[in-house]
């Protein structure tokens, strides 16, 4: 039968589960070009399985064909990683360990709290196509049988410890990378395949650095990761795991409430938010703290309380919302009477700043 895997057309024959079912996403009806072709592996399987009666005769299969196919896969530029694949906004991050050090955990916990999924939970396909790096779902998914047949664009390699004191991120120099790699892939006998597998290690360590993290199993966990890999900021870490943050303004959008690099505002998650509240949100790439103007079903109208014009941005970006301002050394909260007075001055007057300023731009025009 044909299977289409890593985007190449696989000719095999599996006998028993799981390797038997987990197959069945990949068939393929391309019958121009075989690209590996597996032969009858019996003999191999039923000797393996002799020497380790521990395993089901399809446990030994699938271990059989899984190296057969990943040592032939190295012909193309593709390497196997004994690793968890995640995926999140669109790339592929691989939590690799040796059995039961908690990589499927680490990942699990992705998809508990992030808008992730698993691409495959055991052995992943990495191939280098046009000078990047893509992950490749495989039948073989472990005893989970977790994953799916898609492919995405590399994102990062990292190697999983156990914490022993508290959860952190740390680069790896060349000598751990290249002892966790060849401790987590394929290692042939050849000579020529293993002269592929050193050459995709050094393309690998030079565009994607590994890293190595040591975690619990905790929310916190994920987002020690996050914030290693450059995902989310120093404060987006310090809100997601103290479930508060006090920090500073940039720029001009929040004046007179609010000034650059002198006020400072208390941000806090599950909090209940309300019209007129200011809240931290996401946009696109840029953390941004203005006030909410409009709310409409899941979308909020949000602008800062210099500017006039509205911004809508869904419930999902919200991070958190501003209880407290601290300005003079004062502590104001957002129940103050004071603030109040304040907000329903900016919030009535906003119309009329926004008329000021188109008129002013007009004036200034004709000046010049």
């Amino acid at each position: 039968m044909l299977y289409k895997i890593a985007d190449l057309i696989i000719q095999m024959n599996p006998q028993y589960e799981p390797l038997k079912s987990q197959s069945i996403p990949y068939l393929s009806s391309e019958h121009f070009h075989v690209d590996i072709s597996i032969p009858d592996l019996t003999t191999y399987v039923e000797k393996y399985h002799h020497e380790n009666t521990h395993l089901s005769i399809g446990e030994c299969e699938y271990i059989i064909y899984g190296s057969y196919f990943y040592t032939k896969l190295i012909e193309f530029d593709a390497i196997l990683l004994h690793a968890s694949a995640v995926i999140y906004k669109d790339k592929a991050y691989l939590f690799s360990a040796p059995s039961g050090t908690g990589k499927s955990t680490h990942t699990s916990l992705w998809v508990k709290y992030l808008n992730a999924f698993i691409l495959n939970d055991d052995k992943p396909a990495i191939r280098f196509i046009n000078n990047e790096f893509w992950v490749y779902g495989t039948p073989f998914t472990g005893k989970t049988d977790t994953g799916v047949n898609a492919k995405y664009k590399l994102g990062n390699i990292v190697f999983i410890q156990r914490a022993t004191d508290k959860n952190k991120m740390i680069d790896l120099n060349s000598k751990d990378s290249l002892k966790n790699f060849l401790r987590e892939t394929v290692r042939p006998y050849e000579e020529d395949k293993m002269d592929k597998v050193l050459l995709l290690y050094e393309k690998l360590k030079a565009t994607h650095p590994f890293k190595q993290v040591n975690v619990d199993i905790s929310k916190d966990a994920v987002y020690t990761s996050l914030h290693g890999l450059g995902l989310i900021s120093g404060l987006e870490y310090t809100l997601e795991t103290k479930g508060f943050v006090v920090t500073n303004i940039k720029g001009s959008s929040m004046l007179p409430l609010l000034k650059e690099s002198i006020d400072q505002v208390m941000i806090e998650q599950n909090k209940d938010i309300y019209l007129y509240d200011v809240v931290l949100f996401r946009s696109k790439d840029k953390l941004v703290i203005h006030r909410i103007i409009k709310q409409k079903k899941d979308y909020y109208y949000i602008t800062g309380d210099n500017q006039y014009k509205l911004e809508k941005v869904h419930k999902n970006q919200i991070l958190g919302v501003a209880t407290n301002f601290i300005k003079d050394g004062i502590t104001i909260d957002r129940t103050n009477k004071e603030y109040q007075k304040y907000v329903h001055q900016i919030v009535k007057t906003r119309f009329i700043r926004a008329v000021k300023r188109k008129v002013k731009k007009i004036f200034t025009r004709k000046e010049l």
